[in-house]
């Protein structure tokens, strides 16, 4: 299992649980805009992290894979380039689900803007704190 103190590269979930540590599935659509500083954080927490990078191949996770939250990270790609970034579809598919199921998540930047409409479809409990961010808490 990974936890948040290990090197991204080495982001293998396996199969069974062996930790009661809560697990997040982190999303990194570009290696140019890594966790960073928020992994010290998340591993501050004792969360255990799932890195998923679908610019390197790597699968996006269905809502009953996520574990316990989501992380989705940005990138400088559009939000309607899915053309060019075939996984920006599944993406936002997943990020509508993760709002239906109230799943914990932090969407930063390219996510913030794959998400349902703020102003139509988002609960009302959710806390904006940029434009570009929002987050729901774990609890």
């Amino acid at each position: 299992m990974t936890d948040a103190t290990v090197p991204a590269d080495a982001a293998a979930l396996p199969a069974a649980r062996t930790s009661t540590a809560p697990i997040v599935t982190v999303i990194e659509p570009e290696p140019q805009a890594p966790l960073g500083r928020l992994r010290e954080w998340l591993a501050a927490e004792g969360l255990t992290l799932r890195m998923v990078r679908p610019e390197a191949g790597d699968p996006l996770p269905t809502l009953d894979e996520l574990g316990d939250g989501l992380v989705v990270l940005g990138g400088p790609m559009s939000a309607h380039a899915e053309a060019d970034h075939p996984w920006i579809t599944p993406l936002r598919g997943l990020l509508r689900d993760v709002v239906d199921a109230g799943v914990p998540t932090v969407a930063i930047c390219l996510a913030r803007k794959l998400l349902p409409r703020p102003s139509a479809e988002l609960p009302p409990h959710l806390p904006l704190m940029a434009p570009s961010a929002a987050w729901w808490t774990w609890s």
